[in-house]
């Protein structure tokens, strides 16, 4: 049975399990299932690949979309360049486990994005500076959008008020 899951500190609001479950039944794939794998820490990833081998792939999600990086074998270059990856692909030859990340959050933001804009937005609003709020400014940034990054820790990046209305 191939198995696939989500990383995360705290997966309580998580539905990704119910949502593959169901996926898998209506696509006929009987030989897939989908577990939550709760982290207290970053580093603990890897018992989690080592005692599951029939483990394929995994879902990142928060506060781990950007600290995964260093263990990460193959980066995709648009993970590279948002600098955080939300899906894992690992390949297991020869005794040896890579690790290859995506990230895929961009292409879903912006597709959703895309459908509600009518070709006057110039300006947006970011909330949070996660791995997901990285995806976000690639794509804002992709096209052509300025931003405020409003977050509970200071940014790097920041834009005013007045900046925004000029």
């Amino acid at each position: 049975m191939r198995l696939f899951g989500l990383i995360g500190k705290s997966l309580l609001h998580s539905s990704s399990a119910q949502y593959f479950k169901q996926k898998f039944e209506k696509e006929n794939i009987i030989d897939a299932e989908f577990c939550l794998f709760e982290l207290a820490d970053i580093h603990d990833y890897k018992y989690i690949i080592l005692e599951n081998p029939n483990l394929n792939g995994l879902t990142v999600t928060s506060p781990f979309k950007q600290t995964i990086i260093p263990y990460i074998t193959v980066l995709s270059d648009t993970a590279q360049q948002i600098g955080a990856v939300n899906v894992i692909d690992i390949k297991r030859k020869n005794h040896q486990i890579e690790l290859y990340g995506y990230n895929t959050d961009y292409w879903g933001f912006e597709q959703a994005l895309k459908k509600q804009l009518n070709g006057n937005e110039q300006y947006a609003i970011v909330l949070g500076n996660g791995g997901a709020a990285k995806a976000v400014e690639f794509v804002l940034n992709t096209l052509g959008f300025q931003y405020v990054l409003v977050s509970r820790t200071k940014s790097t990046k920041t834009i005013t008020y007045n900046e925004l209305s000029d």
